[in-house]
């Protein structure tokens, strides 16, 4: 349920909080082949995807591509995140330039 704050000018401010979700990794084994946050259906509401170890690429669906030139997503440098609306985990899909690329999330349902 969310907190209400009230007070100061008479303004009241309504806070969601999450009533629960998780978190987990992903490792782009083969740079250039995304790979989704799940490869099973994971319903949430939101999705904190964070680049912890390298630059990466994300974006809805399998056509995420991290090559220079034809970029397609969203580029997060090391130590970026980026928050997703929406109703899946196996919906967001991740790339990188480097095998071995950590990319970390959090998912609120």
């Amino acid at each position: 349920p969310p907190v209400v704050v009230s007070g100061g000018r008479g303004g009241t401010v309504k806070i969601h909080t999450a009533e629960a979700g998780g978190s987990g990794n992903v490792t782009i084994t083969t740079a250039g082949t995304a790979v989704p946050l799940s490869v099973t259906s994971v319903p949430c509401k939101r999705i904190i995807v964070h680049a912890p170890a390298g630059h990466i690429v994300v974006g809805i669906g399998g056509s995420v591509l991290y090559a220079v030139g034809t970029r397609a997503g969203i580029w997060l440098a090391k130590t970026q995140r980026e928050v997703f609306n929406i109703d899946n985990l196996n919906k967001i899909y991740v790339d990188a330039a480097t095998n071995g690329t950590l990319v970390a999330y959090t998912y609120e349902v």
